[in-house]
């Protein structure tokens, strides 16, 4: 983990580059400055540490997550799960990553300052295979603790 300094606003999104077996993460303030990275495994615990980390910065706002419909689509339910706004950060331009370089902390960051730039606008909207979103599922979960989730794009 790298921390750097605290928020200047109190206020922080959080860019999250998803993977297979790990996740990165980059915390942002609200001026646009890159305060910490994180890399945490693609379990609950991890999810759960990302969580926790993010909330040390202040106010989080949001996560902004590349591949909530793949990857991240296990984080986002998490997430949404505890109450956070979840946007799908989308991939970066291939030219720009082209250009600029690549790296799983870069494009934590690149999602980071979409979110707060407001390109990546559209909320992950998490729904179960019948059809009902998590909002409308909630309700439900104590009957079917099991229910497997699937996350769509919303547009």
């Amino acid at each position: 983990m790298h921390h750097s300094e605290q928020p200047r606003s109190g206020h922080v999104v959080i860019g999250v580059d998803t993977h297979k077996h790990v996740h990165v993460a980059a915390v942002m303030d609200a001026i646009g400055g890159i305060l910490a990275t994180l890399t945490v495994p693609t379990d609950t615990g991890g999810f759960q540490q990302l969580a926790d980390w993010a909330a040390s910065f202040g106010t989080v706002l949001a996560f902004g997550i590349e591949g909530t419909g793949s990857y991240g689509a296990t984080l986002t339910s998490f997430l949404r799960r505890a109450g956070h706004k979840v946007v799908e950060a989308g991939r970066p331009d291939r030219r720009l990553r082209r250009m600029n370089g690549k790296s799983d902390t870069l494009d934590a960051e690149n999602a980071a300052r979409a979110m707060l730039a407001g390109f990546a606008t559209a909320t992950a909207a998490i729904r179960t295979r019948w059809g009902l979103t998590v909002d409308q599922a909630e309700a439900d979960t104590a009957d079917c603790p099991n229910e497997p989730l699937t996350v769509i794009r919303a547009r």
